[in-house]
């Protein structure tokens, strides 16, 4: 799921860097499916995240808490870009 939800998040930045479209434009092209499956990854994603805050702050302590929280924070990215894409 993680692996799938890299190479659509990388589809999506590569796409928008080699054409010259703006942000909207480009997404006009998706289908209601391509959406539907961009929403689905941000919830994944999501999910992930708050379990892995969870497992951080209940299990572990010192450098290994802080570097957990830190993943847990950056996935949150591409959360929102997932999330952008699926309304847009």
């Amino acid at each position: 799921m993680l692996l799938g939800a890299l190479m659509l998040f990388f589809y999506v930045i590569i796409s928008f860097i080699l054409t010259t479209n703006e942000w909207i434009g480009e997404f006009e092209y998706m289908s209601a499916f391509d959406k539907m499956w961009a929403s689905f990854v941000a919830i994944g994603l999501m999910v992930f995240a708050s379990l892995l805050i969870t497992f951080a702050r209940q299990r572990t302590t010192g450098v290994l808490r802080f570097i957990l929280s830190a993943v847990a924070f950056l996935i949150f990215v591409p959360i929102m870009i997932y999330m952008l894409v699926s309304m847009l």
